[in-house]
């Protein structure tokens, strides 16, 4: 007698990636997607346009959230390129690179 539509919980992310995000200037020349924003950020795979919440592992998990406009990072260990306003929403610019997780 009781409802499983009630009781199922579905998470908002279905997929999740960790490693290590650092940021780049989405202004400084074209993107692949075409597009640009102060909220834009480039992976390798996620689909364009697609809203990740970004999160911070080594301080205190802050997080925001990003739209993948364009395709990278193409530094070797690294998971996300985040426009320089994202991420200084979430760390410190001046250490270039935080451990941080994905979910979409």
């Amino acid at each position: 007698s009781s409802s499983t539509s009630s009781s199922t919980i579905k998470t908002a992310s279905s997929n999740i990636q960790q490693g290590n995000v650092s940021y780049y200037d989405i202004w400084a020349e074209d993107t692949a997607s075409g597009s640009q924003a102060s909220d834009g950020a480039a992976h390798r795979t996620i689909p364009f346009y697609t809203s990740v919440d970004v999160c911070n592992e080594n301080d205190n998990y802050n997080n925001t959230y990003v739209r993948i406009l364009d395709r990278g990072p193409y530094v070797s260990g690294r998971i996300l390129d985040m426009s320089e306003e994202s991420f200084s929403n979430i760390a410190n610019t001046d250490d270039g690179t935080f451990y941080g997780a994905l979910y979409w």
